[in-house]
């Protein structure tokens, strides 16, 4: 919740002193992205120790931890007021922005290692 608080006081300030961009939430973005990659870098650690107790511990922060920093709802709240204000084309660059980097950053975490080490992800 204090991570939240503190990336949300992100939002609606830009880029530098300009304030470029100023109608990107980018508290929310930071905190969406960030969530996905410590989600893919825990996973990756999950399939290196393979463990009982490091899969509780993985899954417990996964859940608890970054399902909290990570929420759809605010997400979907933020897209919705952009879709409805003057621009609407800003809620589709924003969702664009934060599926493509999420994506793509998760790729790069998780399956680089994976496919360097050669773990079984079937499992």
């Amino acid at each position: 919740m204090w991570i939240r608080w503190f990336l949300a006081r992100l939002n609606r300030r830009g880029l530098g002193r300009a304030g470029l961009f100023k109608w990107m939430p980018f508290g929310t973005l930071i905190a969406n992205v960030s969530a996905a990659c410590v989600m893919a870098a825990l996973s990756t650690v999950k399939e290196a120790v393979n463990t009982k107790d490091c899969d509780t511990i993985v899954i417990g922060t996964q859940l608890g931890l970054l399902g909290c920093l990570s929420t759809v709802s605010t997400f979907a709240a933020e897209f919705n007021a952009m879709k409805e204000s003057n621009h609407p084309w800003r809620a589709y660059v924003y969702a664009i922005i934060t599926m493509c980097a999420s994506f793509v950053l998760v790729i790069l975490i998780y399956y680089v290692p994976v496919w360097a080490t050669g773990y079984d992800t079937s499992t």
